[in-house]
């Protein structure tokens, strides 16, 4: 396998046990989906929910998408909400405590709907990019991401070949509708990894994690202005000390809620040769202006074990990472600026497409077969959830809103 050629499988992928000790982990990580999944409860008055989670679903092979909604009890129960599935053709999510925003299945239009007190998605509004972008001829959606502030919001586009265009949009807080701020283009022609966010929303960052069709790899800095627009600014790439003759392709980044990064590293042969070992997980720091530096070595960051990263996320209190990778999904500790450890890997044997936390210690991660898992998890104890994974076949994306509103 050349250099970034397993990129192509996170483009795709883009576009498409109980309470344990610590000495116990190796038992719980065997599980994956498997024909004893279950699906979620139907609706039933409880306890009120930690969260939301809404699933973009294709319930029949070629035909339009819905929304299944469920709300998360404390104990990490899933049940579905009364008024699901939702009427929304829609793939790729965001959710920002008042309005649900999703990409439409053909790229035309990001749809607005308000989230309602029991959870349930009412349409409100549909933004039709062609007529916002100025980037009109770039017409596959590959990510949404939200500014902290949830007023700002990112669609990456896709392009020919690799390239890939920011369109920055300002949500109006009373009607839901979007208007464009200000575009920003990659000129290179390279693939984008999804945007990550500094807490201050001053700073983004992204990776090229492809040396395909001449890109050059890299981690990527961008300034926000006033508007929510994006500016880039130098290559951050910092040279992480690596054995000799190697280097290392930053793929993946994560924001912690301080001024953290996480930054998954492949290290290649500097001849072009393939990749040399699995992943590594750096660290880096921002300073006030954004500039970046590390402390990380090819010695003391732990390694990916679950194949190619896919996605990666920190958990709300910073002291945890999530990877989900082409062969499962593993847990790291997350330290600020000291090196992460490897804490656990969770599911085996299943390609994670997504992965996201809510603020009550839970984390979630898609299968590529619909299967969503369910981890209860804090820095000593580890949690499967009740009935995880429940199988939703055709499921494509998800997305996790925290409670209450």
């Amino acid at each position: 396998m050349t250099p970034g050629s397993g990129n192509t499988l996170k483009h795709l992928l883009a576009l498409s046990c109980f309470v344990i000790s610590i000495t116990n982990l190796t038992a719980c990580s065997q599980v994956h989906g498997s024909s004893d999944s279950t699906l979620p409860e139907t609706p039933a008055k409880s306890a009120s929910p930690v969260a939301y989670v809404y699933v973009s679903q294709e319930p029949v092979p070629g035909g339009p998408n819905q929304v299944l909604g469920y709300s998360i009890a404390a104990s990490g129960k899933l049940t579905s909400i009364e008024s699901s599935p939702f009427d929304a053709d829609v793939a790729m999510m965001a959710v920002n405590g008042k309005y649900f925003l999703g990409s439409s299945t053909d790229g035309s239009s990001v749809d607005t709907y308000t989230i309602e007190p029991d959870g349930a998605l009412k349409y409100k509004t549909s933004n039709h990019i062609g007529g916002l972008s100025t980037f009109s001829f770039y017409a596959e959606p590959l990510s949404l991401t939200l500014a902290h502030t949830g007023s700002t919001l990112y669609q990456t586009m896709a392009g020919n070949g690799n390239e890939s265009v920011y369109e920055s949009f300002t949500i109006d807080k009373n009607s839901g509708t979007l208007s464009i701020t200000k575009g920003f283009v990659d000129t290179t022609g390279c693939y984008r990894s999804r945007l990550a966010i500094l807490a201050n929303n001053r700073f983004a960052y992204d990776t090229s994690p492809t040396l395909e069709d001449g890109c050059d790899w890299g981690l990527n800095s961008y300034t926000r202005d006033a508007y929510g627009s994006l500016h880039p600014v130098a290559s951050s790439t910092i040279d992480i000390p690596s054995e000799k003759g190697q280097a290392f392709n930053p793929t993946l980044v994560a924001a912690d809620p301080t001024n953290h990064l996480a930054v998954c590293l492949e290290p290649i042969q500097v001849d072009a040769g393939p990749p040399a070992g699995p992943e590594q997980i750096g660290v880096y720091t921002a300073d006030a202006e954004g500039k970046l530096t590390s402390t990380s070595t090819y010695k003391n960051m732990p390694a990916v074990l679950v194949g190619e990263a896919v996605a990666m996320r920190t958990s709300p209190s910073g002291k945890l990472l999530a990877v989900g990778g082409t062969t499962g999904l593993q847990v790291f500790h997350f330290n600020g600026t000291n090196p992460a450890s490897s804490y656990a890997t969770l599911v085996k044997n299943v390609v994670i497409t997504d992965v996201r936390w809510d603020n009550d210690n839970h984390l979630f991660a898609l299968g590529v077969n619909g299967e969503l898992f369910e981890f209860m998890i804090t820095s000593s104890t580890i949690t499967q959830a009740p009935g995880s994974p429940s199988s939703i076949p055709g499921a494509q994306y998800f997305i996790v809103q925290p409670l209450p509103l």
